[in-house]
């Protein structure tokens, strides 16, 4: 091929992306969140959405789609059209861990969507009650050690399990973990003194801390968060645990390069908003992931989580 054929062809193919990117969106978006209304996926959500309806001149209309730890609303988007009309928001439960954790997916969670942006990594924290404040993460996995039958650990989610696991082989603890199915009652249990404490989430956690209600003991983060400045890091004393769920938004596979590229750089300045900015912060650490990174780290971050569901001797279910 002449080189002017090469050039033609690159300016054919410019002006089609710029006249996909051009015509986008002439109609309301639809976004999914499969998780229900009300919750801090949906929360997260709604605040972006604010910042995204200004630069993208058309309506984002919210559809909650809660079911089974985000599979049923993944699902869906996955039969949407690939026109850049239907965006959902996702974290890896639905994505990298989703073959780990769940049997019988109809949808393939690697080959179906097209990555837009991962926005943040979520940690989480064990929290443990007000009497505990003096003592030291140190002192106090001493305490599970000589102890168990006092000091077992709550938690609602796979997620959460797994990580329980991490800290009892890395700190060689025989502690119980016990299952919740309701993240409230582990923590009406923790505050009766009928658990050692619990693993919740970074966001719900930081508010019981900053309220008194009960005590960060530590995060699961690489380092130490500067929402909590003196609350360890687990990594300090237990090297290698870490554990974070990673959220984002993503788009039906095959949804057109031009409209996905066009929708991150939208995602990215709509995550500067102050609102965006604070509620990030509270929940770990802020990202900007783009499209081409996105899809390359959801297909070697599945590896790992399947590594991990092994190791905490979780089956999918």
């Amino acid at each position: 091929m002449s080189l002017r054929h090469v050039v033609l062809v690159f300016l054919v193919a410019a002006a089609a992306g710029a006249h996909a990117q051009g015509n986008y969106p002439n109609k309301p978006v639809r976004m999914i969140v499969p998780y229900a209304a009300g919750g801090s996926p949906d929360t997260f959500t709604r605040i972006v959405i604010k910042g995204l309806e200004s630069r993208l001149g058309q309506p984002l209309i919210v559809e909650n789609k809660p079911g089974a730890n985000s599979v049923l609303g993944m699902a869906y988007t996955a039969k949407q059209a690939p026109d850049g009309y239907t965006i959902t928001y996702a974290t890896n439960s639905g994505l990298s861990a989703a073959r780990a954790l769940f049997k019988n997916l109809n949808y393939d969670p690697i080959n179906d969507f097209a990555g837009i942006i991962i926005a943040q990594d979520a940690y989480f924290a064990l929290m443990v009650r007000n009497e505990e404040k003096g003592t030291s993460f140190a002192l106090y996995l001493d305490k599970m050690r000589k102890s168990p039958e006092k000091y077992s650990i709550g938690g609602a989610s796979s997620t959460m399990e797994i990580l329980n696991k991490m800290i009892e082989t890395s700190a060689k603890t025989t502690h119980t973990y016990i299952r919740y199915a309701n993240p409230a009652q582990q923590v009406a249990d923790m505050l009766g003194g009928r658990t050692g404490g619990i693993i919740h989430t970074m966001n719900a956690s930081l508010a019981m801390h900053r309220s008194g209600q009960g005590h960060a003991m530590a995060v699961s983060a690489p380092e130490r968060l500067s929402t909590l400045p003196d609350v360890p890091a687990m990594p300090e004393l237990l090297p290698g645990v870490t554990l974070s769920t990673w959220t984002g938004f993503w788009a039906p596979a095959k949804t057109p390069r031009p409209i996905v590229e066009y929708l991150h750089k939208q995602f990215v300045e709509a995550l500067k908003l102050p609102a965006a900015v604070q509620y990030t912060e509270n929940v770990g650490k802020a990202l900007a992931m783009p499209p081409a990174e996105v899809d390359a780290f959801v297909r070697k971050d599945e590896a790992r989580w399947l590594t991990l569901a092994k190791a905490a001797g979780i089956e999918p279910e």
